[in-house]
């Protein structure tokens, strides 16, 4: 039958895709500290615009308190119980970071207020009002989402935001030029 050389057909196709050795090269490079392991308790701040990262995408919402999370599910801007925000088995979290030029004007207060004022809200769009665009608005007044716009301006990417985003990896680069990173990323468990 017919011998198919897939990678080169796969760059052919798509040359500015990551392929499988170029995304293990780029994971080396990360620049990320390692992080201690820990069993200490960590208490989530009201106004912590926090991040589930689920297989093919990232999923974002904003911590309002008492284990609370308000983010857009199903739709629909909606408070749940941080336990229910949580849908993958690694029961992960992380807490996002922002930086301090980004967050000025918006306190932790006023991002709570947004989201709870925005409960309801309907208006879900994948590519331009998603979770992400959500949770970043409450917190920094700008409504950003690395996963729909992935990796900036490459529109073969922009488009590639439907399949998702590789849980972050593609999409981390785009996100610190928008001044968010990771800042912890913690067990359910181990918050109070």
């Amino acid at each position: 039958m017919f011998n198919t050389d897939w990678l080169k057909f796969a760059r052919a196709l798509a040359p500015t895709i990551l392929l499988p050795e170029k995304i293990i090269e780029q994971q080396k490079k990360s620049t990320r500290p390692p992080q201690k392991s820990t069993n200490r308790k960590i208490r989530l701040q009201a106004g912590d615009v926090i991040r589930e990262s689920r297989i093919i995408y990232d999923h974002y919402g904003v911590y309002v308190g008492d284990l609370k999370v308000i983010h857009f599910t199903d739709g629909e801007v909606r408070e749940t119980s941080l336990k229910n925000f949580c849908t993958m088995p690694s029961q992960r979290i992380s807490i996002m970071g922002f930086k301090p030029s980004l967050i000025r004007g918006v306190n932790r207060k006023k991002c709570v207020e947004r989201a709870n004022k925005a409960v309801g809200m309907n208006n879900y769009d994948l590519i331009q009002h998603n979770c992400e665009h959500f949770a970043t608005w409450c917190r920094t007044n700008k409504a950003f989402s690395s996963q729909a716009t992935t990796l900036g301006k490459n529109e073969k990417f922009r488009h590639t935001a439907a399949l998702g985003s590789l849980t972050g990896f593609l999409t981390e680069q785009f996100a610190k030029e928008y001044g968010m990173q990771e800042k912890m990323s913690v067990r359910l468990s181990r918050c109070i």
